[in-house]
């Protein structure tokens, strides 16, 4: 069960990376940028998507409606 989740937790963060960086769009939306300005700052447009993306997975709780983990308590063991 847990290899089942750690694999489908890999390959979750795969698509997510070529979503971001291998996708139509954003590439080109990047090259834009680093051709209007410079390609220190093209690398702005993927920073903003991963942050979008960490965003969404800090508050995926409250998006989801999923019961959260706040008040769980974790013994000492048995």
């Amino acid at each position: 069960m847990i290899t089942i989740i750690v694999v489908s937790t890999f390959i979750s963060i795969a698509f997510i990376v070529m979503a971001i960086m291998g996708g139509a769009i954003l590439p080109k939306l990047m090259g834009a940028v680093a051709d209007k300005y410079d390609m220190s700052r093209g690398f702005i447009v993927p920073m903003v998507c991963f942050a979008l993306v960490a965003f969404y997975g800090f508050n995926w709780s409250r998006f989801s409606g999923a019961e959260s983990m706040a008040g769980v308590r974790i013994g000492s063991g048995h």
